[in-house]
């Protein structure tokens, strides 16, 4: 059996991430940057939300999209 690695600290938020760069045309730049997270454990609860923010290399203009708001 395998002991168990542990860490001393608080867990602010435990869940998935993935993301995806999008571009108007397949030879033009990156346009916008979308990032999900499916949040499974966090003392507010579980959630989903969706950061997009345009143009990527720009953290100008971003919009946020959680979950019951």
């Amino acid at each position: 059996m395998v002991d168990a690695i542990r860490f001393p600290g608080t867990v602010e938020w435990s869940g998935e991430n993935p993301g995806i760069y999008l571009k108007a045309n397949p030879n033009g730049p990156f346009t916008t940057l979308a990032s999900f997270f499916r949040v499974v454990l966090s003392p507010h609860g579980r959630g989903h939300a969706l950061v997009l923010v345009s143009p990527p290399n720009e953290f100008v203009r971003r919009t946020t999209l959680p979950d019951g708001q």
